[in-house]
């Protein structure tokens, strides 16, 4: 056998004893900035995402930047943009349900002051995430750290929005039992009102989610339960009727049907939450396989011009 082949099927030994990490990538996340509570509550979450696995499949790293809403980011440089849990500043609620948690609401404003630039760095195939749950209200309020709840909850829709291509959406809504709280999505000059028709999305308080047969196998649910969803407080605010491009990944009882506590872009519900379709940071490859191409790749020429 030739040097070469021995190489060879060296290298191809080396290749598949090679542990295949998860996911090793890092993405980058903006999120809507509160009080330094807030801040500091969901930055507590970020760390947690890069050692949540309850699946055993890998787990994601976040960059985390926090955005006041005044001034365009750059929304093109991030994966996931989550706008977190506000109470309607736009003049037409108040905002003292969730002002001593959230700040005034001013980042809202900034939601709809910056559509173009969010829409455009969506693109046409990124992923959207809403929920009548506000997991982060939970997460800094009374149930911080618990993975099968608020905290998984929140990787796990922040994963999946970063998987797919361009800028993915996170949005949850607000804790104000009076009205809907997140308005916002379907205001005349939010990107999401041509997605979200007004009479399809209303204030609903349950206390009950429910994860339907089939939605448990889906990586945007990993590790979570129904038990896991229910019982925070009041676990939900809002619900949506079907929507078109939407799917429902859990739902509440309503009367003798149900309705979706939590909706997501339609084909991409059973999508991966590990990062591999980031258009920012793609998973590398482990060095040892580049040294080993270059490795072959070098024999090769050698034997080429021994030949010549």
């Amino acid at each position: 056998m030739s040097e070469l082949k021995i190489l060879a099927a060296a290298a191809c030994t080396f290749l598949i004893s090679i542990p295949v990490a998860g996911h090793t990538a890092t993405i980058d996340v903006l999120w809507t900035s509160g009080t330094d509570a807030y801040d500091a509550s969901m930055q507590s979450v970020a760390d947690r995402a890069a050692t949540y696995d309850p699946d055993g499949d890998g787990a994601l790293s976040w960059n985390l930047t926090f955005w006041d809403g005044t001034s365009d980011p750059g929304f093109e440089n991030y994966d996931a943009f989550v706008i977190g849990s506000t109470c309607n500043s736009n003049g037409t609620g108040n905002c003292s349900g969730s002002a001593g948690f959230f700040g005034n609401g001013v980042y809202a404003d900034g939601v709809l002051a910056y559509g173009d630039e969010i829409e455009a760095a969506r693109g046409d195939d990124s992923r959207t995430f809403l929920s009548g749950q506000d997991a982060d209200f939970h997460q800094f309020n009374n149930l911080p750290g618990v993975d099968n709840g608020p905290q998984g909850f929140i990787i796990n829709a922040v994963n999946w929005a970063a998987s797919g291509v361009g800028l993915g959406i996170v949005s949850m809504t607000a804790d104000i039992p009076s009205s809907l709280g997140s308005d916002w999505w379907t205001l005349p000059d939010s990107f999401l009102a041509d997605e979200i028709p007004v009479a399809d999305v209303f204030a609903f308080n349950s206390e009950t989610v429910n994860i339907g047969a089939g939605q448990e196998n889906f990586p945007v649910n990993e590790g979570l339960t129904s038990a896991g969803l229910s019982n925070w407080s009041t676990s939900s605010h809002a619900c949506f009727n079907e929507i078109a491009g939407f799917t429902r990944i859990n739902f509440a009882p309503q009367g003798a049907g149900e309705c979706g506590v939590t909706i997501v872009t339609s084909g991409a519900e059973g999508g991966d939450t590990g990062g591999g379709d980031s258009t920012t940071n793609p998973i590398p490859l482990p060095a040892g396989i580049w040294l080993m191409m270059g490795g072959l790749g070098l024999l090769g020429a050698q034997k080429r011009r021994a030949k010549a």
